[in-house]
């Protein structure tokens, strides 16, 4: 492992955008609108004045002669003047560039007086927003009537999310963006989770090792299927073991799930409720890296692991990145997966501290344990060095902080290598089907779509495809149950694709074992071997939860399709003559034998081979009537 330690700050990665980058102390530029943050790095320089727009922004000093300022009050959509101020002669280099992705900051627990806390709706989001937060998921105990509250509403920069907290003799879990009014069963983890997925939401464990206090959760150590997120911070006042805060153990069960090649992902939240001594409502936080705040946008990065779990906001942050084709250019962050096809590859990796206190300690693990720990003296730090990865390894890079006291200030999110999907289940879809052996008009296709899964869907859809040079879809099933829509293309990329929707607003749930069944129908355009394409995908609202199939045919939507072949014959006339009438052997296009006759009267049309009892030469035949 090659190891390089420097003293400089945020460089910007491979799918930021450089707006400039030379050695000007005038710059003017135009600021794109599509892009969250601004950063100027000024390198070269001890002591300089900075001015945007006419108006002084800041003096900065520093003897690494490195500095990364984060711009803010940039008009965007419109020019900019920076101007940099210094009576140093030597040459010194200027960097602006700007990011599509900012770090967002928020809970995704918190309560009011909808439940246990002090605070109405409209107080936490404000206590929130001063704070500095841009989301907040209101999670009451065992109800979502805060969600149809009148300040239920973005306020200042911050958005509610929806959110309750399921809290029972099992555990507690936070489900996150459920939708609709009602409750969630109390008895069952596994029916919770399949109601929580069913009605749009992601569930997170809350405090998983609050054992002492009975708030643990019921299946700790192991993870059940279908969980998205755990929180490993909470607020400081739960120290249930002897004064030692739980968060110590809840790290080390998400570590572990991480070596089992889970990829789970791990939150910070406040758990605020209004009376914790010496905490607020972001005490505990997530910082998410995400391209907006609204609530679809923030859950699906938390899904995708684009998270920071830290314990205080205004104090340091810490994040990891990776440069996977050795440019020199970072280009992936936490939540990224890194898939090596072949051989072996070295990754470089860059850790980066912000802020840090005096003797805090920086950890970095990878499945293995330990790789590197180091104590800081405050201020910000870079670490950098390089692993190498074989196509068989399955491994994960990840960082935390803790304080001189050893609690926890800030962990990442992995970044990972070769790991499998995420288990976005588990719903289980299976797709059968019925078509005739061969097709001379029109013929009727017959589909099937079940769950053989735990959960239920928010949404299901079955598809079905075929080329236009080959087939003409004339009908299709438009009403039934379980459908909420049929979509026709008639001509995508030379295709013609029919889609089945099910499950609008949890109306209709594609239980375990509950079958659907749709038809089609086509007419052959020419006669040979033709195909047609079927596939399935489930979600739950944000995310798909399961596909069929997982490998097949790449379809013109890139997606994976099945291949049913099928066997089409238009025939203008034909004269039956077996007056010998051997006894033989029928055989249809696909090899298999179909039964034995001495005459040929009760054939169906279509084209078929057959094998005379005594002789080895296969003839086609082609019978019609």
């Amino acid at each position: 492992m090659k190891i390089l330690v420097f003293l400089i700050l945020r460089l910007p990665c491979e799918n930021d955008f450089i707006i400039f980058n030379g050695n000007s102390e005038k710059i003017e530029f135009y600021a794109p609108s599509y892009l969250k943050e601004f950063y100027l790095n000024v390198e070269g320089l001890r002591d300089f004045e900075l001015f945007l727009n006419g108006n002084f922004y800041g003096k900065y000093e520093d003897e690494n002669l490195y500095h990364t300022i984060k711009l803010k009050n940039i008009l965007k959509g419109n020019k900019n003047l920076i101007l940099i101020k210094t009576s140093e002669k030597n040459n010194f280099k200027i960097t602006l560039w700007g990011s599509r992705f900012s770090w967002f900051y928020g809970t995704f627990h918190i309560h009011t007086t909808y439940s246990d806390g002090n605070y109405s709706v409209h107080e936490i989001l404000s206590m929130i927003n001063d704070e500095g937060g841009h989301f907040a998921a209101i999670t009451d105990h065992n109800t979502l009537q805060q969600c149809y509250d009148t300040g239920f509403h973005r306020i200042g920069n911050c958005e509610p999310i929806r959110g309750t907290e399921w809290t029972s003799d099992s555990g507690h879990a936070n489900c996150l963006g459920a939708q609709g009014a009602e409750t969630f069963e109390l008895f069952s983890i596994r029916k919770m989770i399949d109601d929580a997925t069913y009605r749009g939401a992601l569930v997170q464990i809350n405090h998983p090792c609050d054992d002492e206090l009975g708030m643990g959760w019921t299946h700790y150590p192991n993870l059940d299927p279908g969980i998205d997120a755990i929180e490993i911070f909470n607020n400081l006042i739960w120290f249930p073991k002897n004064g030692i805060k739980s968060d110590e153990e809840a790290v080390w069960w998400w570590h572990n799930l991480l070596c089992q090649k889970k990829r789970i992902s791990a939150t910070g939240n406040s758990d605020f409720h209004g009376y914790e001594p010496g905490g607020g409502p972001l005490k505990a936080h997530s910082a998410v890296y995400a391209s907006s705040n609204h609530p679809d946008t923030i859950l699906k990065r938390i899904k995708l692991g684009y998270v920071m779990a830290c314990s205080e906001m205004n104090d340091s942050r810490l994040y990891i990145y990776a440069d996977t084709n050795g440019n020199g250019i970072m280009d992936l962050i936490m939540g990224e997966n890194i898939i090596i096809n072949q051989g072996n590859k070295n990754i470089k990796f860059k850790v980066e501290v912000e802020n840090s206190d005096l003797f805090d300690e920086l950890n970095i693990y990878s499945s293995q344990g330990l790789l590197y720990s180091k104590t800081l003296f405050g201020g910000n730090y870079v670490y950098e060095f390089e692993k190498n990865f074989s196509y068989q390894d399955t491994d994960f890079i990840r960082a935390e902080i803790k304080n001189f006291l050893g609690y926890y200030e800030d962990a990442t999110n992995p970044i990972y290598i070769n790991y499998p999907d995420y288990e976005l289940g588990p719903c289980s879809l299976s797709i059968t089907w019925q078509v005739p052996d061969t097709m001379n008009n029109e013929g009727t296709i017959y589909l099937y779509l079940k769950n053989f899964g735990l959960v239920s869907p928010y949404r299901f859809s079955i598809f079905a495809m075929v080329d236009t040079n080959e087939f003409h879809i004339t009908e299709y099933q438009n009403s039934g149950p379980g459908i909420g829509e049929v979509i026709y293309n008639p001509n995508f990329y030379g295709y013609e694709i029919l889609e089945w929707r099910g499950g609008f607003e949890y109306n209709v749930r594609l239980s375990p074992d509950t079958e659907f069944s749709y038809f089609f129908k086509i007419i052959p355009r020419t006669n040979g071997i033709k195909s047609i394409y079927t596939r399935g995908v489930a979600d739950d609202r944000i995310f798909i939860i399961d596909k069929e199939p997982k490998e097949g045919f790449l379809g013109p939507d890139n997606e994976k399709w099945y291949k049913i072949d099928l066997y089409s014959v238009k025939l203008k006339g034909y004269s039956k003559n077996n007056s010998k009438r051997e006894k033989i052997k029928i055989f249809d296009l696909t090899g298999r034998a179909r039964e034995y006759k001495s005459n040929l009267n009760n054939f169906k049309k279509g084209i078929y081979f057959f094998i005379p009892e005594n002789k080895k030469l296969k003839k086609k035949l082609i019978i019609i009537k």
